[in-house]
């Protein structure tokens, strides 16, 4: 008897979050809560307002890699991050060229307790 279901079929499997990428699992980047967003089709422009954005917060550590035309980017905070401001930028300002896709996930965790 054969059984299909017990099979390891590649197309089956889940899709990944953006934290168990290979992209993003190599970089590490220090910090409680993270921010992890894709960035498609960089240009220079796009790679600026990444890197203006990320100075302007003064975020507690970042780690970012271009690979192609994909900008990998997890930025770390002690804080928790203010959903409205992530999104802000990355859905509205990074979107100003309407040919711009970004992905993004944030993983904001409960203070440690003491």
């Amino acid at each position: 008897m054969f059984f299909v279901d017990r099979l390891p079929l590649p197309f089956l499997k889940k899709e990944k979050t953006l934290k168990d990428r290979a992209e993003s699992r190599k970089m590490r980047v220090p910090g409680y809560n993270k921010l992890y967003f894709i960035v498609f089709d960089t240009n220079n422009e796009k790679y600026q307002k990444v890197l203006d954005w990320l100075n302007l917060n003064k975020f507690y550590a970042f780690a970012a890699n271009l690979i192609g035309s994909e900008l990998f980017v997890i930025i770390a905070d002690n804080g928790p991050f203010p959903r409205t401001a992530v999104v802000t930028f990355l859905e509205e300002d990074l979107h100003k060229p309407c040919t711009l896709k970004v992905e993004y996930a944030i993983y904001n965790q409960p203070p440690p307790s003491k």
